[in-house]
Formats: structure tokens, sequence, C-alpha cells
């Protein structure tokens, strides 16, 4: 793994609070920093896959990461049904305080930040 510097890569209290799969193969994520209200909108196109693990009481991460030699990837890319190259997949990794969110998608996604209200 390596560490994915982004706008809340090191935010102690990061709550999940949706995470909707909308049109075509776009992921559309809401996180808020519970110490500064600052909320952030995830947006993930040509998402190849997605899932969701509850932490359970478990210690979260701290950090965000991209998973290199992603196992994940790697069991996609011999899929026979597969009709697309997936050589430019990454597969990202949040931790929030309700759990694991990890999202396998061909484009780096969006990010904006506001003030949550």
């Amino acid at each position: 793994m390596t560490i994915w510097e982004c706008e809340f890569s090191r935010i102690m209290h990061l709550a999940n609070l949706d995470v909707r799969y909308e049109s075509y193969r776009r992921l559309v994520v809401t996180m808020q920093d519970l110490d500064s209200n600052k909320k952030y909108v995830i947006c993930f196109s040509a998402v190849l896959g997605y899932r969701f693990e509850k932490a359970f009481g478990a210690q979260r991460l701290l950090n965000k990461f991209k998973v290199l030699d992603s196992p994940w990837i790697e069991s996609m890319s011999r899929k026979p049904c597969r009709c697309e190259p997936i050589d430019s997949a990454q597969h990202y990794q949040i931790s929030s305080m309700q759990g694991e969110l990890e999202v396998v998608s061909l484009v780096a996604p969006n990010i904006e930040v506001s003030c949550a209200t």
C-alpha cells in the first residue's frame, strides 16, 4: 500500500455520511471531518467495483491508501467476461469511523471540499 495524498488523507475523526452508486459506473461518497466540520464529496467515475466493511469497533487506519499490486484488480483481470482493459485501474481505500470503503476505478476521483451546514 501507499498513502493516497488527498484533501482528507490525515483526518483523525472522518465520518462516512453517504455512499451512493449513481448513474453508470459513478460512485459518490460524502465524508465529514467532525473536528473542522468540513465536508468532502468524492466522485469516482469509471468504477469497476466497490465494497464497504463496517468497523465493528476495530481501530481504524489514520491514512487513505492506494493498494499497490491489488489482488482485487488481479482477480478482475482474469474474469473471462472482461471486455475492457483495466491496466490503468487503481484500488483506493478510505478509512472512516464507520468502516473501510474500497473502490476500484479506472480514473482518479474528483474531490470537492466545503463547510458542512
